[in-house]
């Protein structure tokens, strides 16, 4: 195992992920799971984050995730595929969330805690949502400079004095 399939003790690496998406694989909507995992894991999405999410609020042509809370991510290659897949082959027509049971029921938080369950015994190590994503946080932060945390939307523009030479000023 290479130093950047390693994560600190306690969280999951690339190598703990493989092994997690190789067991969704096996399970019985495995697009679902799968993109269930992939919210979780590229974006730090809580339970009622992902649950709350509708069929509206992902775009398969722009490749966009939008939040019921007003944020949009774009989402991974891999995560786009599986969503597409999931959303053409294994989801309820009639269920008005994204992630449904079998008989078009939304998933609940329950439904969650019975997948990662299954999920932890398939990989042979114990894993939660909430492991997942703090997992995730971390990575995410570990890979984007911390300037990029301090520049959101809803916090308006930097300071005119730090606007690049060229561009235009705010008006006064």
């Amino acid at each position: 195992m290479s130093d950047a399939d390693r994560a600190p003790s306690g969280l999951i690496g690339e190598a703990e992920w493989r092994r997690l998406l190789a067991a969704a694989a096996h399970n019985r909507f495995p697009c679902r799971d799968r993109s269930l995992l992939h919210l979780f894991w590229s974006f730090g999405a809580t339970v009622r984050q992902v649950l709350d999410l509708e069929p509206d609020h992902v775009g398969l042509l722009s490749g966009r995730l939008s939040w019921p809370d007003g944020r949009e991510a774009v989402l991974t290659p891999e995560a786009l595929r599986t969503l597409t897949a999931y959303m053409s082959l294994e989801r309820h027509p009639r269920c008005p969330r994204l992630f449904c049971g079998p008989h078009g029921r939304p998933l609940s938080p329950g439904d969650i805690d019975r997948l990662f369950r299954r999920l932890s015994w398939s990989a042979g190590f114990p894993v939660d949502p909430r492991l997942l994503r703090r997992s995730a946080l971390l990575r995410l932060l570990r890979a984007a400079p911390l300037r990029a945390f301090a520049m959101r939307p809803d916090r308006g523009a930097p300071p005119s004095s730090e606007t690049a030479p060229g561009a235009a000023s705010p008006a006064p």
